[in-house]
This record gives C-alpha cells, sequence and structure tokens, in this order.
C-alpha cells in the first residue's frame, strides 16, 4: 500500500531543496532499496522545489576546500578570501600578497562566484590559465553548483593567434593543389616550407575539422612554431568574421562569443592590456577584474599600453623620414631632439617618474611634435 503523502529529502547538506511528492491518478514506478517494483494503484507526481537559502562565504569555503584531496584548514585562506568578499561588495580595490601553498587560487575564486558579478581573471602565465579552466574552474563548478540557484559559467579568451584561422588553411591548401596539378604560382610562403613543416601544417588541419574550439594549445603532440604560425593570424592581419570568406567558421570569434556569455573569463595579461589599449574593444563588459600573478602586471601593462621613446627612436625615425624627405634641416632637428631628450631623461635613468612630468621633459616633448607635424 503506498501512502498518500511522501516525503523523500535528498541526501546531502541541509541547503539542498526538499521534494515533496503528492499523489494523483496515474501509472508510475518506484525505485526502492535499489529494487524495481510496479505499483498497482494509479499515481501522478506534483513535484515541489523547497527554495534554497543562499550559502555564504564560510560555508562555500568549506565545501570547496573539504573536497580537496588532503583537505586541510588554512587561515591565510580564509583571511584572504574575506578580503576579496569585502572588496567585491564594497567596490573596493585589495592587493594580496600571500606564499606558496596559501591556497590563493579557491581564495579568490570563491567569493568571485558567490557574488554573482561578470569577473574576468588576469594571468600572467599560460599555465596557470590551463590550470584554472581544466583544473580549479570545473571542480568548483562540481562542487558548488549544486547549491546555487544558477550555473557556474566560465570560458577562456586567448590572442587570435592561438587559434587555427581555416582561411589560412583553405589558402594554403588551395595554393599546394594549384603547385600539384599545373605548376601555377602558389603563395611564397608554401614554396618555402619544408616537406615536415607541410606535414605539419596538414596535420594541425586534420586535426581542426574535429576540435571544437581550434586552440591549438589542445593539441596533444607538439606542432613547431613555424607550423603553427602558418595557420594562423593576428589582430593585425584579419579582416573580422563578416568579411572573410571562412568567418562563419573562425574560432577566434567562436571563443568571444563563448566569453561573451561566460560568467568568468580567464585571460592573459597581455591581452588584457591589448583590451585596455583599445579602449575596451575586445573582452566582453565585466564588473570586476582579478589579476592573479599581479608582480608581471607592471611590465605587461608597460609593453602594451605604453609608449617607448628614447634616442634612438629618433634616430630610426630620421632615417625613414631622410628617404622620403629632402630637407637636411628637418632631419637634423629630430636628431637633435633625440638627444635632448635624452639628456633631460638622463638624471632620472632607473626611476621612475610620476605625474606630472617634469617642465624640461614636456619642453622637449612640445619641441620634437612642432618639429614633426
Amino acid at each position: 500500500m503506498v501512502p498518500p503523502f511522501i516525503s523523500r529529502p535528498i541526501l546531502g547538506p541541509s541547503t539542498l531543496p526538499r521534494i515533496l511528492i503528492k499523489h494523483w491518478p496515474s501509472p508510475v514506478e518506484f525505485i526502492l532499496l535499489k529494487k524495481q517494483i510496479s505499483v498497482t494503484c494509479e499515481l501522478r507526481f506534483k513535484i515541489v522545489s523547497v527554495p534554497r537559502r543562499k550559502i555564504n562565504l564560510s560555508d562555500a569555503m568549506e565545501i570547496a576546500t573539504s573536497a580537496l584531496p588532503n583537505a586541510e584548514s588554512r587561515p591565510g585562506q580564509k583571511e584572504m578570501a574575506q578580503g576579496v568578499e569585502e572588496a567585491l561588495q564594497n567596490g573596493t580595490h585589495l592587493v594580496v600578497q600571500a606564499g606558496t601553498g596559501t591556497g590563493k587560487t579557491i581564495a579568490y575564486l570563491v567569493p568571485a562566484i558567490l557574488s554573482g558579478k561578470r569577473v574576468v581573471i588576469s594571468t600572467a602565465t599560460k599555465a596557470l590559465q590551463d590550470q584554472l579552466a581544466k583544473k580549479d574552474l570545473p571542480f568548483l563548478a562540481e562542487h558548488l553548483g549544486p547549491y546555487l540557484n544558477r550555473e557556474i559559467s566560465f570560458a577562456v579568451l586567448k590572442g587570435r593567434s592561438n587559434y587555427v584561422c581555416m582561411q589560412r588553411v583553405a589558402e594554403l591548401h588551395l595554393s599546394e593543389e594549384k603547385a600539384k596539378r599545373d605548376d601555377s604560382p602558389t603563395l611564397l610562403e608554401v614554396e618555402e616550407m619544408s616537406d615536415s613543416i607541410k606535414r605539419e601544417v596538414a596535420k594541425i588541419a586534420t586535426w581542426a575539422q574535429t576540435s571544437t574550439s581550434g586552440d591549438m594549445d589542445e593539441i596533444t603532440w607538439a606542432p613547431s612554431e613555424r607550423a603553427t604560425s602558418a595557420v594562423s593570424v593576428g589582430s593585425d592581419e584579419c579582416p573580422g568574421a563578416r568579411r572573410c570568406p571562412q568567418g562563419g567558421q573562425c574560432f577566434s570569434e567562436l571563443a568571444r562569443l563563448r566569453a561573451g556569455e561566460a560568467e568568468i573569463v580567464v585571460v592573459n595579461t597581455y591581452l588584457y592590456g591589448l583590451h585596455v589599449a583599445s579602449d575596451g574593444e575586445l573582452l566582453p563588459e565585466h564588473d570586476v577584474l582579478i589579476v592573479d600573478e599581479a608582480h608581471g602586471l607592471e611590465d605587461i601593462m608597460s609593453s602594451t599600453v605604453g609608449v617607448t621613446m628614447s634616442a634612438g627612436n629618433f634616430n630610426s625615425f630620421a632615417g625613414i623620414t631622410k628617404r622620403i624627405i629632402a630637407d637636411p634641416k628637418t632631419i637634423s632637428d629630430i636628431v637633435d631632439i633625440g638627444h635632448m631628450l635624452n639628456e633631460v631623461l638622463q638624471p632620472d635613468s632607473g626611476k621612475r617618474i610620476s605625474a606630472p612630468l617634469p617642465n624640461e621633459v614636456t619642453s622637449v616633448l612640445a619641441a620634437g611634435r612642432r618639429v614633426v607635424a
């Protein structure tokens, strides 16, 4: 005899929903104690989910860390997680320095996930980027996901040259086929390829046919840099998906679409620097930036966002200008500006110059602008 009301809680912590089952006329089967039995009376289910309570940071950290192998209490990790949570809630900046073994990744990922904000995580190395995408984020999605009212979505976005360009593959293949058929002119790049590189390119092209990402870091063998550069393009070479014959199969654009839909996007710091330099054109809109391995941030940002000026730059510019401008005085003035800049910067060599720039420097730069304008 089946009772008129069955309440069967899902096994697990109290934060999970209870499933309440009431009966109406309709045939049904139950699984009871791992044995399937037929129920002769007619039943129909009505399932009611009791709302989950929102778990706090302490609960989430306990869930995440207890699921790790050799789980242990780390006071520094908890302190860092609390600091990250406060910064996210208050909209303030936070700089954290923590030693090896603190568990920094979990300490910033858990509060970032709980915040519900759109987060970009920037790393200095591909190794950490892959660790986040293949290990840490899937781990937290598995263990924290059941406690949240939403899925934990994440994506990895890399520079365009990290992905196979199907248009390049098509061009190389067409050029090679023409050469075999009628000795037609081929791409100079194909002519210069050795047979081993051509085999590598063909192997990458075959791999790309079944890849869902086109990310060449996922290739299980180690292609040469010559081969990967042959089947990829930089942002300055790409006409854009709308103008490209293979735009519908563009792996780079697909990665950008995935990033646009994700809650957490993992990028390398160099790409984020280019995003800043492009006035925010490369990455989707986001609320929070977390920079891991921040000790390398200054150098990377300097190379992507900064401008380098030296006497050598002016000398090089003078050499280029000399070919197109038949005015010895202009060329001489450009070289002089380089020497003047070198002189005014010499006292501060190796030091950081804070804004505003010294008057001597701005005067030389203004003079340089007048010369080249």
